[in-house]
């Protein structure tokens, strides 16, 4: 598969928005996790470098507190362990850059990831986020969604419309326990 070949599905899209507020938080967390990376020496050192590896990981926790918002956990976010998933039950969130881009999945993601999207393409970045949906991590890893874009490391790239409706993680969440109970986010 070709990255011309991707479009955008909108079979299952649920939207959350997050206010000025959860941005600005999301924003300021993505800063000092940069901070953090850079003075570790992390595998995202050289994105973070630049003011585009700064953006992208505003735009990745901006993701992380929609995914947050919409499943109903705590709108907190953490100090970034690359090897934990960013959500309670296995849940992996992975930002979107483009409307019609598939969702990014790596080799080195745990089989048993709930990989989600969301969608956050260049300008709309305080507009309602586009949730397509999500999938297993080890269903993800199909030869023929494998890439290699620009020459910066293989993913596996899983079209929008292979991905599962979010109402089937809401249920296996539910099964697991997970109470979707509105939480307010605090002083942030």
């Amino acid at each position: 598969m070709k990255l011309s070949d991707y479009r955008a599905c909108h079979t299952h899209d649920e939207f959350v928005s997050l206010t000025d507020k959860e941005i600005n938080y999301a924003c300021r967390h993505a800063r000092k996790m940069r901070n953090v990376s850079l003075a570790k020496g992390d595998r995202e050192r050289k994105a973070a470098i630049n003011v585009t590896g700064e953006r992208i990981q505003m735009l990745g926790a901006v993701a992380e507190l929609a995914a947050r918002k919409h499943f109903g956990f705590p709108m907190v976010l953490r100090a970034q362990n690359y090897r934990e998933p960013d959500l309670p039950h296995q849940v992996e969130v992975k930002m979107i850059g483009a409307d019609h881009f598939g969702l990014r999945v790596y080799e080195r993601t745990k089989d048993n990831r709930r990989v989600m999207a969301v969608v956050i393409p260049k300008g709309c970045e305080r507009v309602p986020y586009r949730l397509p949906g999500w999938i297993y991590a080890a269903d993800a890893k199909r030869e023929g969604w494998l890439i290699d874009p620009n020459n910066k490391g293989p993913m596996y790239a899983v079209p929008q419309d292979a991905l599962i409706p979010l109402s089937d993680l809401r249920d296996i969440l539910q099964a697991e326990g997970w109470n979707a109970l509105p939480r307010p986010l605090g002083d942030v």
